[in-house]
């Protein structure tokens, strides 16, 4: 029974060696996220993340959208730094300054993406991408209390995201949009 088993374990990768000398494959592309780490890793052989076709940049707006969101509602958009222009770095850590002088935090819950389209190119290095989401974002103060919007109604917000190409960081934010919100 085991030397049967065994048999066909090795017939199985046999084959399975044959079939790749046979259909190489030829691009591989490992998308990996965790929204408060830098854990975004794209590994490929053969395509650079600059040359990704249109829907491999389009899950990797997507993550950079989550990580930069949660980091931000978080208060730790430094650890998304490497993810934004020096512009648009200063502008979300300067919000969240004021927040915290405040003694605010934000409760942030990202539901689900409606929408996410990334737009023709502008030029060769600079994408804009129309998120719809829906959000539950609560601004509470120290004592938990809800200053602005409500848990039980959920957003539908609207903005646009620049990304464009930096040689050093990859495809990085470049400016934001809002260009609507509103309960869903």
């Amino acid at each position: 029974m085991l030397e049967n088993i065994l048999l066909w374990f090795i017939l199985g990768y046999i084959g399975w060696r044959l079939l790749n000398l046979i259909c190489p494959i030829r691009a591989k592309v490992i998308v990996r996220m965790n929204p408060m780490d830098d854990a975004f890793a794209l590994s490929d052989s053969m395509v650079s993340a600059k040359e990704l076709p249109k829907v491999g940049l389009e899950a990797l707006f997507k993550a950079r959208f989550v990580q930069i969101t949660t980091a931000y509602a978080a208060g730790q958009i430094k650890s998304v730094r490497s993810f934004m222009t020096d512009t648009v770095y200063q502008a979300f850590d300067q919000s969240i300054q004021k927040r915290l002088e405040k003694g605010h935090y934000i409760d942030y819950k990202l539901v689900d993406f409606k929408r996410a389209h990334v737009a023709d190119e502008m030029s060769q290095n600079v994408y804009w991408v129309d998120f719809e989401t829906e959000q539950v974002n609560l601004l509470k103060d120290k004592e938990n209390q809800v200053l602005e919007g409500d848990p039980m109604h959920l957003s539908l917000v609207k903005e646009r995201w620049q990304f464009q190409w930096d040689e050093k960081l990859g495809w990085v934010l470049s400016a934001v949009q809002n260009v609507e919100a509103h309960a869903a």
